[in-house]
């Protein structure tokens, strides 16, 4: 399985599963492999036979079903089916209390932080900025995590794109950003908001501002919302994954305890929270998920 890069949070759930599945089932034993993301990396291995599954962003997916954004250029013949969901990403923008920034009309013509490009959460945010119209009028950062808190302690930033997971925690370089500054939230018009809902391969989604330890300005915040999921391919047997998919529900909290940001699966169904309604389901996932009288017969089911 392709897991992406260390301290990622696809890496973190695959190596979380990986333990618990190959402690569980005796049938059944996952093999973890760092790859470049759970973006069109992972896509372009499993296309090349590489990996059998891993995770996988549905973004990229929507990108390369339609082969478009990093995939206009160079496609992939095929994809590996839906299995279940392991992460899902609020985005939303923040700025400092001082700024003169309230609103996201506000921000032309600001310098404005988007997140590192060859991350998973930038594609999307640059799709949203664009549909927005609004990429055109700012100024975008070039910074990684790590130089971020040095740019906003020097002024370089006037605003910028956090996200939590999971509506449990924030990642670490965000709990960072909330020990050393002050932020409120930037309230995203009714056109922003209607950029997000057009941007295809992602959701909108308005949840608290969970994870702060300070008060950002708001209880609730409109974002935009990137699912990413375990895939697997077509060659991976029925027996198998329906196996993956039970022990994983069944043993949801060991996960969280070796990965406290993988999501709780408190019904078999909250597994498929991020399915994509015109992308197959692996059979697996679909005929556990039908034992358990959860299936949604809007989904499609894929072979193998």
């Amino acid at each position: 399985m392709g897991t992406g890069t260390q301290g990622s949070a696809t890496f973190a759930a695959s190596q979380a599963l990986q333990s618990v599945i190959n402690d569980s089932a005796d049938e059944v034993r996952i093999s973890s492999q760092e790859t470049s993301g759970s973006g069109a990396g992972n896509f372009r291995l499993y296309d090349n036979g590489e990996i059998d599954g891993g995770g996988f962003d549905n973004y990229a997916s929507a990108q390369a079903v339609n082969n478009t954004g990093n995939f206009a250029d160079r496609s992939v013949d095929s994809i590996p089916y839906q299995g279940f969901f392991y992460v899902l990403s609020h985005m939303y923008i923040v700025t400092s209390p001082d700024s003169d920034i309230e609103t996201t009309d506000d921000l032309s013509g600001k310098n404005v932080w988007l997140n590192p490009a060859g991350t998973s959460v930038r594609p999307p945010t640059d799709a949203v900025f664009e549909n927005a119209g609004l990429y055109s009028q700012i100024n975008p950062v070039s910074v990684d995590r790590s130089g971020l808190p040095g740019a906003i302690e020097e002024g370089r930033i006037d605003a910028a794109v956090v996200y939590g997971a999971n509506s449990k925690a924030l990642p670490g370089w965000v709990t960072e950003l909330d020990t050393r500054f002050n932020f409120i939230v930037v309230t995203p018009t009714e056109s922003f908001k209607q950029a997000i809902r057009d941007t295809s391969g992602i959701g909108y989604e308005e949840v608290s501002t969970y994870g702060w330890e300070q008060d950002i300005g708001s209880d609730e915040v409109a974002t935009w919302t990137l699912g990413a999921q375990f895939r697997f391919g077509d060659n991976v047997s029925t027996e198998t994954v329906q196996t993956i998919a039970r022990v994983t529900y069944e043993q949801n909290e060991s996960i969280i305890e070796a990965n406290n940001i993988f999501p709780e699966y408190e019904d078999p169904s909250d597994m498929m929270a991020a399915a994509i309604s015109d992308q197959a389901v692996h059979p697996g996932v679909a005929e556990f998920l039908k034992e358990e009288n959860q299936w949604n017969d809007e989904l499609s089911i894929g072979e193998t």
